[in-house]
């Protein structure tokens, strides 16, 4: 339920944000997307969404994405101290 309110907040902040700001499509997509990622992920912080299994099952998951991976291990490298016991 908590992951289900993190992601329908970030999804309420994008939405918001691309209905009342009018930019180049291509600069409110990329703004967009990152208001959307980073209210998902302060979301799921305040909440305390994730325990430590899933960042490292996110981790495991996320070595699939070839040339995305870096970046991505990069953000759970950074999330895991927030959610140590």
């Amino acid at each position: 339920m908590k992951t289900i309110l993190a992601a329908a907040s970030a999804g309420f902040a994008a939405n918001l944000y691309a209905n009342t700001v009018q930019l180049n499509p291509w600069i409110e997509l990329l703004t967009g997307g990152t208001l959307c990622i980073l209210t998902y992920i302060a979301s799921v912080l305040l909440l305390r969404a994730l325990k430590q299994p899933d960042l490292d099952n996110l981790e495991n998951i996320s070595r699939g994405l070839g040339p995305i991976y870096p970046t991505t291990k990069k953000i759970i490298t950074l999330l895991k101290p927030l959610f140590k016991p």
